[in-house]
């Protein structure tokens, strides 16, 4: 594939988000004829078409049909889905297919460290580039991070043969048939993306594309209960390191820390914050990763004491009245609800709802049973979930966020949290994750004010 990306002479870019114009401009940097298509007519994409047309691309809006030409190359950005009219019109006429990521990394010089899995990532990947940064070593985050460029963009940038720290989404490895990647670790897989990828099983082979490049001197880092399914997808030679609780584990986590099998090397729990920002069994997965990188546990477990929460993951938004709101909004994913609903030590008032991903909505019903004092429903998902959860918990059908804030607010009792874990996308209501998070800091912030206001009336100031 290398070889190809390399010696393309026009190439098709789909999809003008951040990762198709990084595409696109590297494509151009190379001397290559570009046609880049997005359905968008409005929006951030006609500054990036204005700025590709100037540079000497060829930029398509919501074409009524795909425009006639020959092509060598497809790269294809994330928000494009394997079903999309425009990929199989490709695929008839035998163009071949790559990802934005394994385009870029064809590329990228130096050393590649890529991380995937259904929950934790941004969290993993900020750990790991603090931990390597305290190590001294140098490092470009890149790919699926929130708080960096896309790969395409980021060798440009960045040419010099530097390490590369990755976080890949699975929408990436769709169209990936071999990236190479020195180390890879998948924290997890949980159901997830569900809408997109239509089974378990169609998704879990998708996050094992991620493995696929690496061959003989390269580490493959994988949770134990899907150990045996992902060793199989692994390139000829890689050495397959297995993390998580058991007692087989390469790498295991107890409460006492993370244990590296064989050698006495305990990253001990008391510089840990198990319970804080890094938390599960993937977090001994990070360990182990940056262990092959060769970063001491002593620096391993001093980066983790300086984690913090990255925004709307468990974040405070206020408290008063003895009710505390907490702002989970990336809890997109009932895996994620889970966690969100475990880490609360009273009852919670859960908001919940948006663009459901999954298929399952029964198997988080245990825990929404012993936390959950009532669940206010908002979104798309909202009558799907009341008809699945109100046998075991009081729901109520909400519709809008500041309804479902104020309702909430209104039942909760000192010592409770009304929790934003919504186990769902945003994108019925909000233009992503954070935006909803950040809406909802707003509600609780006009409460309290609200509140404050009442309390002077009561006591006459």
């Amino acid at each position: 594939m290398v070889g190809l990306i390399k010696n393309v002479e026009r190439a098709v870019v789909l999809g003008l988000g951040r990762s198709g114009e990084g595409a696109a401009r590297l494509l151009l940097a190379e001397g290559r004829r570009v046609t880049v298509l997005d359905v968008a007519r409005a929006g951030p994409v006609l500054e990036r078409a204005r700025r590709l047309r100037a540079e000497g691309a060829e930029v398509w809006l919501g074409p009524e049909a795909f425009p006639d030409g020959d092509y060598d190359l497809c790269v294809v950005s994330p928000g494009i889905a394997m079903d999309s009219p425009w990929l199989i019109e490709l695929e008839g006429r035998g163009v071949p297919l790559v990802s934005e990521l394994e385009f870029a990394r064809a590329y990228a010089r130096g050393p590649c460290v890529a991380v995937t899995g259904s929950n934790g990532k941004s969290t993993a990947v900020a750990w790991m580039r603090s931990a390597l940064e305290m190590a001294g070593k140098d490092v470009r985050v890149a790919g699926n991070f929130e708080w960096g460029p896309a790969l395409s963009a980021a060798v440009l940038e960045h040419p010099a043969a530097d390490p590369w720290l990755l976080e890949v989404s699975s929408f990436q490895l769709e169209t990936c048939s071999g990236m190479p990647v020195n180390v890879a670790l998948i924290l997890n897989i949980l159901p997830n993306h569900l809408d997109r990828h239509g089974t378990m099983e169609t998704y879990l082979r998708t996050k094992a594309r991620l493995l696929a490049g690496a061959g003989s001197g390269d580490t493959v880092i994988i949770p134990e209960e899907w150990a045996g399914e992902l060793s199989a997808f692994c390139g000829d030679g890689a050495r397959i390191v297995v993390f998580g609780s058991g007692p087989e584990c390469d790498y295991r986590r107890h409460a006492g820390g993370v244990e590296k099998k064989g050698a006495g090397v305990v990253i001990e729990g008391s510089a840990f914050p198990f319970g804080g920002a890094v938390e599960g069994e993937w977090a001994a997965g990070v360990a182990a990763t940056l262990d092959v990188m060769g970063v001491t546990p002593e620096t391993i477990a001093a980066a983790a004491g300086r984690m913090r929460r990255l925004p709307h993951r468990g974040e405070l938004a206020g408290e008063y009245g003895g009710v505390r709101f907490v702002d989970d909004s990336k809890a997109t994913n009932l895996a994620a609800v889970r966690v969100a609903l475990e880490r609360e030590a009273g009852a919670v008032r859960l908001i919940a709802g948006g663009l459901f991903k999954e298929h399952d909505l029964e198997w988080v019903i245990p825990w929404l049973a012993e936390k959950v004092s009532g669940a206010y429903l908002i979104g798309d998902a909202a009558a799907r979930m009341a008809k699945a959860w109100s046998r075991r918990v009081d729901c109520e059908v909400c519709g809008t966020l500041e309804r479902a804030v104020l309702r909430a607010a209104e039942d909760a009792r000192p010592g409770e949290t009304v929790l934003l874990a919504p186990g769902c996308a945003s994108f019925d209501q909000f233009s992503d994750y954070a935006q909803r998070g950040e809406r909802f800091a707003d509600i609780v912030k006009s409460l309290a004010k609200e509140m404050r206001k009442w309390e002077r009336g009561c006591l006459g100031v």
